[in-house]
């Protein structure tokens, strides 16, 4: 259930360096003996950096060693090539595998035209990949989004480049890579996204999906990168974070969905949390050490611990805001997904795989893995509403977050006369009734209760995630 899906916007760079290919160890991908990055004396002079108003006038300027600005590139957007002048210099004449650095098909077509249009040599494709640094490595990603229909550009290496396997996922390292060097040098988490990368690049059947899940990882990068800056900004103008609290060890707080489509966790934790008997049962496996920080998670369904250290709830900033000890939940059920997900090396290769992350589920398994329940599927009528309001959520006695599968996106006029939008694919909670209201709860805003009539409530919802609550 993924609310979020129109909420991630992508952002991206590019720039120079050489490759030098080491398969010394072919079948255990990692960070090390993948790409040995060099500078190639002949390639010293070719910068190659994007400026940030790439998308008004398409005009590139390369910049040299020294920050000097020594070339220029125009993209001819109908033609899908940029067109290469160099000003002159004594080493005009310079080659490069016999190719003269003048002419301006030094770099061939671009990396997007050519994983779009042709199978790529291996030499090409090199020395594509060696101009991506942690200078422009954004630059070049968004570049690729803007002018691929097809998806990322993690996807593309994997599906349109007539190259082996190996090369492929090395390729992605080294762009991966770049990407963890900007976020190191920005101050920005991002060991979480790469040891997941990690682990989809050792699956055996990345050809077979075309490599949509490694996308959905680059789009991890984006939001990291995104809403880290968008968190300074509201550090330096309000001095601190005040969209955080600070951890307790209690979900006692109140949160906002970010940009993770998880509303079917949220929901459920606010479910849980409007109940006191399942609150204690939600809290008392929940455990804040002062002596570093950090938050220990335990999920009860699966009798798995999992510590949340300091650096990774504050690091997290794509996930909610608020409530700090909701976000360690979260990061702990992101955590156990990828545990499970990345346990097989053929997980990919089954029909129904287990969840990668927390994007998109039921609260029936937010129900399960934090409180250890089962729960159910239940529908919503407009001809069955008083019973169901009665038998679920007036007794008190039952978790339940409703959702709306069936219908588009819809704009109604609540109890208050706020004119109030409701989401299809995304999930609420319920936070009890009286005799002419439903009072529900957007993960939006978990502190604002909407309420709707029991006709409006019957006509928007058609699902409910529903559980009993265990009495001690």
């Amino acid at each position: 259930m993924n609310i979020n899906d129109n909420v991630k916007k992508n952002n991206n760079r590019m720039q120079n360096a050489g490759i030098r290919h080491n398969l010394e160890n072919q079948n255990n991908f990692n960070r090390n003996g993948i790409f040995d990055i060099q500078k190639m004396n002949d390639l010293s002079d070719f910068g190659f950096s994007f400026k940030s108003d790439i998308s008004k006038n398409g005009i590139f300027e390369g910049i040299n060693r020294n920050g000097s600005v020594n070339q220029s590139e125009k993209y001819d957007t109908e033609n899908d090539n940029f067109l290469i002048n160099f000003n002159k210099t004594a080493n005009d004449e310079k080659k490069v595998n016999g190719k003269n650095l003048n002419k301006p098909d030094v770099i061939k077509k671009q990396l997007f035209k050519d994983l779009n249009t042709k199978p790529v040599s291996k030499e090409d494709f090199k020395e594509h990949i060696s101009h991506i640094t942690k200078d422009n490595v954004r630059d070049v990603l968004s570049l690729y989004g803007k002018q691929s229909k097809d998806g990322r550009l993690f996807s593309a290496v994997i599906r349109n480049t007539d190259l082996d396997i190996d090369t492929k996922k090395q390729a992605i390292f080294h762009i991966s890579d770049k990407l963890a060097e900007y976020c190191k040098e920005n101050g920005i988490k991002s060991d979480d996204i790469e040891n997941d990368l990690e682990g989809e690049l050792n699956q055996t059947c990345l050809i077979k999906t075309k490599g949509k899940r490694l996308d959905e990882i680059e789009e991890r990068f984006e939001d990291r990168i995104k809403h880290t800056y968008k968190d300074k900004s509201e550090e330096k103008s309000f001095g601190k974070l005040k969209s955080l609290t600070a951890p307790n060890g209690k979900v006692d707080g109140e949160f906002k969905q970010n940009a993770v489509g998880d509303c079917w966790l949220l929901s459920g934790i606010k479910s849980i949390s409007n109940n006191p008997a399942s609150l204690k049962i939600l809290n008392d496996n929940l455990k804040y050490n002062e002596d570093d920080g950090s938050v220990s998670v335990t999920l009860k369904g699966v009798n798995k611990t999992i510590t949340v250290s300091r650096e990774e709830l504050y690091g997290s900033s794509e996930l909610s805001k608020g409530d700090l000890d909701i976000r360690a939940i979260e990061i702990a059920t992101n955590k156990h997904f990828q545990e499970e997900y990345h346990k097989s090396s053929k997980s990919l290769c089954k029909i129904s795989p287990p969840r990668a992350d927390i994007n998109g589920n039921s609260s029936v398994k937010a129900y399960e893995l934090l409180l250890g329940i089962k729960g159910e599927h239940k529908p919503v009528r407009q001809d069955n509403v008083s019973d169901f309001v009665n038998n679920y959520i007036k007794d008190n006695n039952h978790l339940v977050v409703v959702s709306r599968h069936y219908k588009p996106d819809e704009r109604t006029i609540d109890g208050k006369g706020k004119n109030v939008l409701v989401y299809s694919h995304h999930a609420y909670s319920v936070a009890g009734a009286d005799d002419k209201f439903v009072y529900i709860i957007n993960p939006h805003d978990s502190s604002k209760k909407i309420p709707l009539t029991y006709k409006q409530f019957g006509q928007i919802f058609d699902e409910a995630d529903i559980a009993e609550i265990p009495q001690n």
